[in-house]
């Protein structure tokens, strides 16, 4: 789970915990002044609200004040509080504008979490307020009745035009449910300025030339060409659609204006598709298609050029996601047609075409569209200052070989992050990777080039590996390109941010690779050693090529050694997981297969979101559980056990309540056994670390051992796991001082208690030596039988696409795409974590059984001798290293660890070099 704990509670979407609730009968709160969007006349408008929700336990952060209405942040909360008593109906928030203002519409960013009850909009004319308008969920546009018409519009704010616009100074937003309401944002603005329909010429434009499309009502971003659903291409004109028919412009109205607004395609029976066509000289260009939509994911479309595929599979995988596709294209008729294909919908956000010698242009103009993406809206990084990294001087000399080739080829260790930046050592400069793994084993070797001048459809392929042996198929053998892109990066302080490699994306995802002058560009390489694959040595060749450019060839070595790795029985390797939020079984069997390839046995999910203990019916309806655990049997290798979220929530604990909890895990211990699935622990309430909600997980497990022969599991600090022992069976404690952890206090006190001593932590993010020794050589020192992570892929209520949008950063391993996860290094130092802790409890099983076979010698010795350094050298004391690098709560096995990249690789040749030793001896198996 989550370690920062406002951060946790964020993502979950459990925002009701910790707070106390106040009601603020007509309570006067001035906005802070903004100038960043000049059209919203509501940035620094005084706002009074029926009520609101403050946070007790962080007053200074005030984060559901309705003073976030109006600070021009769409990702802040206003909330009226959650019980009648204290906020009853109707809701209203005023606006005073301080002075009288031209207004064409209004907009309010509505929760998910709030009734789909419409909003009322009023004026104040006297002492009275007047109806101006309703708000509610968007609709289809009159222009067409097409149900996906309605599908794209439905996201983002309600809005409301006003025709003809009204001279205004206060305004009044009243909602007459209830319940509860979570809004974002309120915007007024200014009265629409439709884009002139004329026809349109390119003279003067070029030569790069780039397209900004988009809803009409949205004036063109500077130096960008406006294209809307209505730009038709004529005789007349030099750029538009050959047909319009099913086209439609969408506008988020908020964001940077390049990307906030799109034109998407609807499908048809008589339509496969849209074609845009621009007039161009004849020749070779280089041109960049991107879509992404701020509020939702865009489905997979097919994209050409002049008739040609060009991009198979083209779209987005979450909301605020882009994805941009480059390549050459052709011109030998006068006219460049891009055309856009797909079964269901598509869009399209810019499109830069240029001639092919200035595609460094287009790449430029690309990378600064997809830092736009991960910013969303200039409003959320104001005040932020971009950090540099800190890395040592190098220089390469710049020899005759490296001149004529235009680039050099170097490695790091796994650990070591490679930013567009870097530049290389000439120790680091090489033509050899050398890999060791055991027969099934994923082991990474990474690489990369740093360009002297700008390089083109930059690759790196991979041959076969033969050995005397046997063969190590060229499919066995996975490439992936790293991106670099903006993430907090907080760890000096806050409000910073950073560019850092993270996501691993497929060799040709977005089309040819194009590596711009002084620049650096990383690849890794993920080697699965077959399962069969018999002990020796593997070689082959790996290319790096460039347009124009000579190619490098370099060796691939890679070593099977001659045992297999053993993995520790009843150890549980774990990670929260939600699949109630994918969609369909396809990306849900591609998430958890991934989850199986990287070492885990076991996942936290919830019971889905119709099954809870306070609607608590006749019997429940456990279809969704038997749909996922279903996909679990069908990947297999999940031998569990499932710590499974009961969805108790924080509700007053009443008889009726208790009784539902034990009825529901009854039922749910039943349906197991008769499925015949693997144990589930029960957890009915999460982080109950102390106060009322630890009184609460009291009467909860309470409630869950009623059923007899279940285990009960809760994410606890030490306090907790004290007070909870008697009916508490697996303790995870949290993995943070602030917890109260503290090692071998923690396991001491589990297995004096009888418990099972589990830990959890957060994903690290692009902090990947931490990573790599907390999930493996540190697990294996803790004694710990089950390691946790928060989490896979659900960043909550915000984008996983842009870091600076929640209230705690995205602790995800993954990111979503089209076919299935998109993998991080992180996520692959998880993995080779998990391999360590492996190689380190081999050793220590072989040692044993030699032990009580009698045998000894120098093996033995040195064996024992690596164990016992090994365990030293691991700093267990997590308050020490807080302490030690005291600019950072938190710091320890978080952002920061006391090992060096390269030391990893070191202890695992040494402890497999042993553990190859001690398996020579008589009768040991390896």
């Amino acid at each position: 789970m989550a370690f920062c704990i406002a951060s946790c509670r964020a993502q979950m979407g459990r925002f009701w915990l910790g707070f106390f609730l106040v009601a603020m009968s007509s309570r006067v709160v001035a906005a802070e002044t903004e100038s960043l969007d000049p059209e919203n006349f509501a940035l620094g408008a005084t706002v009074r609200v029926s009520s609101e929700v403050k946070e007790a336990k962080a007053p200074q952060r005030d984060s559901h004040l309705g003073s976030n209405l109006v600070d021009g942040r769409v990702t802040t909360w206003y909330w009226t509080p959650n019980r009648d008593e204290l906020a009853k109906p109707p809701h209203w928030v005023e606006v005073d504008l301080n002075r009288e203002r031209v207004v064409g519409r209004v907009a309010v960013w509505v929760s998910e979490e709030t009734p789909g009850v419409p909003i009322r909009v009023e004026e104040r004319r006297g002492n009275r307020w007047v109806a101006l308008a309703t708000l509610g969920p968007a609709k289809p546009k009159s222009s067409t009745s097409s149900t996906e018409a309605g599908d794209w519009t439905a996201s983002g704010p309600w809005v409301a035009t006003f025709d003809p616009p009204r001279r205004l100074r206060q305004l009044r937003f009243v909602c007459d449910t209830t319940d509860k309401i979570h809004l974002h944002e309120i915007k007024v603005m200014p009265p629409i300025k439709l884009s002139a329909e004329r026809p349109v010429k390119l003279a003067g434009r070029g030569p790069v030339l780039k397209f900004d499309f988009g809803d009409r009502a949205l004036l063109p971003t500077k130096g960008w060409l406006s294209v809307n659903e209505a730009t038709r291409y004529t005789a007349d004109t030099d750029y538009g659609w050959r047909e319009t028919d099913g086209l439609i412009g969408v506008n988020r109205e908020d964001g940077f204006p390049l990307i906030r607004s799109f034109v998407a395609g609807l499908p048809a029976k008589d339509r496969d598709g849209h074609s845009f066509v621009v007039k161009v000289p004849n020749g070779k260009y280089a041109v960049a298609v991107a879509t992404g939509d701020p509020d939702r994911a865009v489905p997979g479309m097919r994209l050409l050029a002049q008739g040609q595929v060009v991009a198979p599979r083209m779209g987005t995988g979450g909301a605020g996601g882009c994805d941009a596709e480059t390549f050459v294209a052709d011109v030998t008729d006068g006219t460049l047609e891009i055309r856009f294909e797909s079964p269901t919908t598509w869009a399209v956000t810019a499109m830069i075409v240029a001639p092919l010698k200035r595609w460094p242009e287009v790449q430029a103009a690309v990378e600064d569209l997809e830092d736009q993406f991960a910013k969303r809206s200039p409003v959320l990084l104001d005040n932020w200052r971009e950090r540099k990294p800190d890395e040592p001087d190098a220089k390469l000399r710049m020899d005759a070989g490296r001149k004529t080739r235009g680039y050099e080829v170097f490695t790091r260790p796994l650990t070591s992050p490679i930013y567009p930046s870097t530049i290389p050592a000439e120790s680091e400069v090489t033509r050899r990777l050398q890999v060791r793994a055991t027969p099934g084993e994923y082991e990474s070797a990474t690489l990369a080039i740093r360009a002297f001048r700008p390089l083109r459809n930059v690759r790196l392929t991979v041959g076969s590996l033969q050995g005397d042996v046997g063969k190590i198929p060229a499919d066995r053998i996975d490439v992936k390109v790293v991106r670099c892109w903006l993430q907090v990066d907080d760890m000096y302080g806050p409000k910073q941010f950073m560019r850092v490699p993270e996501l691993l994306e497929p060799q040709g995802r977005h089309g040819e690779s194009w590596v711009r002058q002084n620049v650096t560009r990383q690849f890794r390489l993920t080697i699965h050693v077959p399962d069969k694959a018999k002990p020796g040595k593997y070689q082959g060749k790996l290319s790096i090529e460039a347009e124009d450019a000579p190619a490098v060839e370099m060796s691939l070595d890679v070593e099977v050694l001659p045992f297999r790795l053993r993995r520790p029985p009843a150890t549980a390797y774990g990670i929260y997981y939600y699949p109630d939020r994918e969609v369909g079984d396809r990306l849900v069997l591609a998430d958890l297969r991934n989850i199986r390839e990287h070492g885990l046995n076991t996942i936290c999910f919830t019971l889905g979101p119709d099954v809870s203990v306070r609607a608590s019916p006749k019997s429940w309806d456990f279809s969704y559980l038997r749909w996922l655990m279903g996909l679990v049997s069908k990947v297999g290798g999940f031998d569990g056990p499932f710590p499974v979220c009961l969805n108790c929530g924080d509700h007053e604990i009443t008889p009726k309540i208790r009784k539902a909890v034990t009825r529901l895990v009854r039922e749910l211990e039943t349906e197991r056994k008769k499925q015949g699935w693997p144990e589930f622990l029960y957890y009915p309430i999460d982080e109950p670390f102390r106060g009322e909600k630890l009184e609460r997980a009291v009467s909860y497990l309470q409630a869950c051992k009623e059923v007899k022969g279940i285990r009960t599991y809760a994410t606890v600090s030490m306090l907790a796991a004290e007070k909870l022992a008697p009916w508490l069976d697996v303790r995870c404690q949290s993995l943070a001082v602030v917890n109260g952890f503290a090692w071998p206090d923690a396991l001491n006190a589990a297995r004096a208690d009888g418990d099972t001593f589990w830990w959890y932590s957060n994903a690290t993010r692009h902090y990947f030596t931490p990573m790599r020794l907390k999930s493996g050589f540190f697990f294996w020192n803790s004694r710990a039988t089950g390691e946790i992570y928060w989490q896979f892929c659900d960043p909550g209520k915000s984008s996983p696409w842009c870091d600076f949008d929640g209230e705690g950063h995205d602790h995800i391993a993954v990111y979503p795409g089209l076919d299935g996860p998109i993998e991080t290094i992180q996520w692959e130092c998880y993995r080779e974590g998990v391999d360590d802790s492996l190689y380190a409890y081999t050793l220590e099983r072989l040692v044993a059984e030699c032990e009580k076979k009698g045998v000894d010698g120098p093996a033995m010795v040195q064996a024992k001798k690596i164990l016992k350094e090994l365990s030293a050298s691991i700093n267990m004391d997590i308050a020490a290293g807080d302490a030690k690098y005291s600019f950072r709560r938190f710091a320890y096995l978080h952002y920061i660890c006391d090992w060096k990249p390269g030391r990893f690789e070191r202890e695992r040749r040494r402890l497999s070099d042993a553990i190859v030793e001690l398996s020579k001896l008589q009768n040991v198996e390896p």
